[in-house]
């Protein structure tokens, strides 16, 4: 017998809910370290999050990383990764700020539209082939391998690498 639905959806809300508070310390934390440092943080965080989801079971005490991993899940991925792209995309441009966020947003949409790993049909054939488990065990490693080019091609502000905004001489 495992968790009933109405259970899931209530942790899904408990660790929403909880992650909102977060999201303070999360703006602190890049306006002190950065994004170059900050996002790698996240997207390690979100991996984890998925390999505690994955050990998670519907019996005590592996039924208490539920709640954890679910708050882990949307404190790494909504309240860290998302916010801090933004942020990174107000720091490199100005005048075309507008168009930098409307490519940020489509390069998003295009990523979820990928037959690999954005689609429903793609993680639905992974449940079905190997089992919801380890599709998040093996899902882990997208975000992971995503922190290295993150901490190695990622600039917080322009003046870091000496350029200015907007590519501006």
């Amino acid at each position: 017998q495992g968790v009933l639905r109405s259970s899931v959806s209530f942790m899904w809300m408990f660790g929403s809910i909880g992650a909102s508070f977060g999201t303070p310390f999360y703006g602190m934390a890049i306006d002190r370290w950065g994004a170059r440092t900050m996002v790698p943080v996240g997207l390690i965080g979100l991996a984890c999050a998925m390999w505690t989801l994955a050990s998670a079971g519907a019996h005590p005490p592996t039924f208490y990383l539920l709640p954890l991993a679910f708050f882990m899940m949307r404190s790494c991925a909504n309240g860290m990764v998302s916010p801090f792209s933004q942020n990174v995309t107000n720091q490199w441009f100005d005048r075309r700020r507008g168009r930098a966020i409307s490519m940020l947003g489509v390069s998003c949409m295009l990523i979820s539209a990928n037959p690999i790993f954005g689609t429903a049909t793609a993680w639905q054939d992974a449940l079905d082939g190997m089992g919801w488990r380890a599709a998040h065990v093996y899902g882990a490693f997208i975000p992971l391998l995503m922190a290295i080019p993150a901490r190695l091609f990622l600039f917080s502000t322009p003046e870091s690498v000496d350029c200015t905004q907007d590519g501006d001489p």
